[in-house]
């Protein structure tokens, strides 16, 4: 919500990027129906060809003409036919069954007629393009955090502060008068000329029927607002970061030819919802004046971290469906009902407030490559031939991140095979560095892995394997060598050099900026995080992983980073196979618990008995030490043997 306190010089001059500065501008941009986009592009296909992004008998993606004729994700590929017969289907890259590189084995490309008995899906080509475009976001942006393949938040607070004291030099407070005026004093009305125009659409004050105004739409509306309105210097930092979004979104055109859209508010949840406000190829401002009205008739589900099982409860319990609904709520219901932690950051997420930070996000902790089999494969020869797919998807994958991140290297390598009971197991070996990466180097340790699963089952016994339905492959523990590790990480930075050159990082510039002196202690409503408070986590997470609701015990069982990582959350088949491994566990857990206190309940009191012989030996081996200890004339002192004070003073 808005904020009437006044903006001083020390909010415009303070060199740190505080979630509560009114002059903090926070944007979000994604590319527009990514993943058709970047098929389109790759086959240089016409701009208004309606394009699907399949994946065996699934959608994925539609693009924008193709959304015109009301077809969606995840219809079925016989119904968009019907309903636009022009339609172009692009199936995913996938990596192709074969006998040797011919064939297709050892990279990923776009074959015909792929099926999931003879073909793993791969989002490499994808991943990529997202590259080039985040290397576009960094050059007009110095803090960039990827939340997916697709999108971005850009915190654009410190470039547009050092913009705002070029733009309008009055509000230097080095070239005032000395003694003219002080850091806490406001700054200087906003120039009467300025206004909302060229900056994009701008979402108005009194829009509660989610109308979308802009100035392109209604101009004579925006006028009519610019003779009654007064503009504060935070509708001046939004427009000025603005301006910069739309110099970003026009380099990845040029750049890329990709469109894209973006939101600019004062932080990620606003900004968030303001990017897909109007698509594609717009970008949405979202000024604080504004913020109630265009909340008001949201469904509150729709906000972040506010579906699921907890916006089920919150509607439920309160019998609310909108955000205006939910702020009828007070804070001491939320706080009975969730906690005291729990009922304030739903409270402050419902009015818009966000204190989570732009994070750029360091190299992901693990990398998976996991394939389904339907229905199943047996033999040692197939289970080999897809280590060698499984193995190629992870060497190309950690080459790349080597390349982005010289000195990066898992720790371990991690197996997981599932059989057709759904039982799941998995076993895991320390990731040797060596510096000659390659498929071979992982399906070799792979394969001992799953020998040392089967109990070193021999290669030629056919069944020996059983039915097995998934097989995972995972990187776990990704880091970069410590400083200590000169050597090892000198090796890794000459490798990478003479692959990939030199790299060079741009550091921003903040002249003219106050430093600001950091907080003994800083207050919980300013490092409160997008995401719930949960006391058992000490990291907070900004999305949540997909989950399963156990019928058992009534928890939701998130799949952990482990074994889904970040950016594997978009793959279809890895989110399944995860899943199914997950709850597999997770089922196994209970079993094992009922089966351990049914032979608890049983054999009590055999395990009363078993424990005596313990007991008995223990001290048997104690009299055999006293018995040593008198023979060598020493007098061993037992724990129990302490002297009492009285007997002290009376030995004394």
């Amino acid at each position: 919500m808005s904020s009437t306190a006044p903006i001083t010089y020390r909010h415009l001059h303070n060199a740190g990027t505080s979630v509560t500065n009114p002059l903090r501008v926070i944007a979000h941009c994604d590319i527009d129906a990514a993943y058709a986009q970047f098929e389109m592009s790759r086959l240089s296909l016409p701009r208004d060809l309606p394009v699907a992004v399949q994946q065996w008998q699934g959608l994925i993606a539609i693009n924008y003409p193709a959304r015109a004729f009301g077809i969606t994700r995840h219809e079925k590929i016989e119904d968009a036919k019907k309903k636009c017969p022009n339609i172009r289907f692009v199936h995913v890259a996938t990596y192709k069954v074969g006998s040797g590189e011919e064939e297709g084995e050892s990279e990923v490309g776009y074959w015909e007629n792929a099926r999931p008995e003879t073909h793993k899906v791969s989002l490499d080509p994808y991943r990529r393009e997202s590259l080039k475009i985040l290397k576009v976001f960094s050059e007009h942006c110095p803090t960039i955090e990827k939340a997916s393949i697709d999108e971005a938040f850009l915190d654009l607070t410190l470039p547009v502060r050092q913009l705002l004291l070029e733009r309008y030099p009055q509000l230097d407070f080095e070239k005032r008068p000395e003694g003219s005026v002080k850091l806490d004093d406001p700054l200087p009305p906003v120039p009467s000329d300025w206004s909302w125009e060229g900056k994009g659409n701008v979402i108005r004050k009194g829009s509660a029927e989610k109308r979308k105004l802009g100035v392109d739409d209604v101009p004579e509306e925006i006028e009519k607002q610019k003779e009654r309105e007064t503009y504060t210097w935070t509708d001046v930092a939004l427009g000025l970061g603005a301006e910069m979004m739309q110099r970003c979104r026009q380099a990845v055109y040029d750049e890329l030819q990709y469109t894209c859209s973006a939101g600019i508010a004062q932080n990620k949840l606003l900004s968030k919802l303001c990017s897909g406000w109007k698509k594609p190829n717009e970008q949405t401002i979202l000024p604080p004046d504004a913020i109630a009205d265009f909340l008001r008739p949201l469904n509150f589900q729709k906000l972040r971290n506010l579906g699921g099982k907890r916006g089920d409860e919150i509607a439920k319990e309160f019998d609310v469906a909108t955000v205006g609904d939910v702020w009828t709520i007070s804070l001491d219901e939320l706080q009975k009902r969730f906690g005291e932690e729990g009922g304030m950051w739903i409270w402050q997420v419902v009015r818009g407030v966000d204190h989570s930070e732009v994070t750029p996000k360091v190299q992901t902790k693990s990398m998976l490559s996991s394939k389904n089999f339907r229905p199943y494969i047996t033999t040692w020869e197939q289970v080999l031939h897809w280590f060698r797919v499984l193995s190629t998807d992870l060497a190309a994958r950690l080459t790349e991140s080597i390349s982005l991140s010289p000195g990066l290297w898992p720790k371990t390598l991690v197996l997981h095979a599932r059989n057709s009971t759904y039982t799941t197991k998995s076993k895991q070996a320390p990731f040797s560095y060596t510096s000659n990466l390659s498929p071979e180097y992982i399906t070799k340790l792979a394969e001992k892995l799953m020998r040392d699963l089967q109990g070193e089952k021999k290669k030629g016994e056919e069944g020996g394997l059983g039915k097995i339905t998934n097989l995972s492959l995972a990187f776990n523990g990704l880091e970069r060598m410590e400083a200590g590790q000169k050597g090892i990480e000198g090796f890794f930075g000459k490798a990478t050099d003479r692959m990939n050159g030199d790299s060079n990082k741009k550091e921003s510039s903040s002249k003219n900026l106050v430093e600001e002196s950091p907080p003994s202690k800083k207050r919980k409503l300013e490092t409160s995080s997008s995401s719930p408070p949960n006391p058992t986590k000490k990291k907070k997470k900004t999305e949540r992983k997909p989950f399963f609701l156990c019928p058992e015990c009534g928890k939701e069982v998130e799949i952990p980073s482990s074994v889904l990582p970040d950016e594997m959350v978009g793959d279809a088949e890895a989110v399944q196979a995860a899943l199914t491994a997950v709850k597999a566990e997770h089922e196994d857990y209970h079993f094992a618990k009922k089966l351990h206190e049914n032979e608890f309940r049983r054999g009590r009191g055999e395990e009363e008995e078993e424990v005596k012989p313990k007991k008995t030996k223990k001290k048997e081996r104690e009299r055999k030490d006293e018995e040593r200890e008198e023979r060598s004339g020493k007098k061993r002192k037992k724990p129990g043997d302490q002297m009492s004070l009285k007997g002290f003073f009376q030995k004394a």
